[in-house]
């Protein structure tokens, strides 16, 4: 059951940075007045939360490997959503990656702990689960930075 989780996590997650990705090619801007989100950034974010919590939770007491695209996944997450538009500054396009309270090179650096955690996690399944809760962790918090509270 918990391999079933961990996989639809995953995928979550991965749906939720193609979501992102779109929004930052511009597939949908925040609304006309500030605060507005693009539509269905209002429900996409918080389930996205919800998943990494969930995926901490579960991967903390894995030592399966089919934990290994967890921290992968909410790293593209991590990535494609610091390059969205920030609904804070609508009805202007400013992006989070705007002068915003996060570095690139943060983020960055963040998304490389989480490439290296998946192999780790890959190779060496044992260390690999709380390593992943690890940079989970991590993860959403620099989102929370990223996003700087808006």
């Amino acid at each position: 059951m918990r391999r079933r989780v961990l996989l639809a996590v995953t995928a979550l997650l991965l749906a939720g940075a193609v979501f992102e990705l779109a929004l930052a090619l511009g597939a949908a801007k925040p609304g006309p007045q500030p605060g507005d989100d693009a539509v269905g950034e209002a429900i996409v974010a918080p389930v996205l939360a919800a998943a990494i919590l969930v995926g901490v939770v579960l991967a903390a007491g894995t030592r399966d490997r089919v934990a290994a695209g967890l921290a992968p996944a909410a790293g593209l997450v991590l990535v494609a959503g610091y390059y969205t538009y920030d609904p804070y500054y609508a009805p202007t396009l400013r992006r989070y990656s705007d002068g915003g309270a996060a570095a690139p090179s943060a983020v960055f650096a963040v998304f490389a702990l989480t490439a290296v955690t998946g192999l780790v996690a890959f190779r060496w399944p044992r260390v690999g689960g709380p390593l992943t809760a690890f940079a989970l962790c991590v993860c959403g918090f620099t989102a929370l930075i990223a996003g700087d509270g808006h």
